[in-house]
């Protein structure tokens, strides 16, 4: 136990609090990151299953879009890849 400036007694956490402090903040966010990813999870699967739903419904848009994200995806993997050489 230590003195503060003030008088009076300080205790200092014991090893096995500060590990207990730290197990529980820990299990709080892992916690925290499994709900957001389960969402994240739920999300794209409502996002997968509208896209696929419009792509049904109007197959020449939905071959359009995906061709533009195509070529998009493609502009951006050679840059990506080139390294900046000219």
């Amino acid at each position: 136990m230590e003195t503060s400036m003030n008088g009076r007694s300080q205790s200092i956490p014991s090893s096995n609090q500060i590990k207990r402090s730290v197990n529980q903040a820990s299990s709080e966010v892992t916690d925290q990151v499994s709900q957001w990813t389960s969402q994240i999870r739920d999300l794209s699967s409502e996002y997968i299953e509208e896209g696929r739903k419009y792509v049904k419904e109007n197959p020449v848009q939905g071959a359009g879009i995906a061709a533009a994200v195509g070529v998009v995806l493609g502009c951006l993997a050679t840059l990506a890849f080139s390294g900046g050489r000219d």
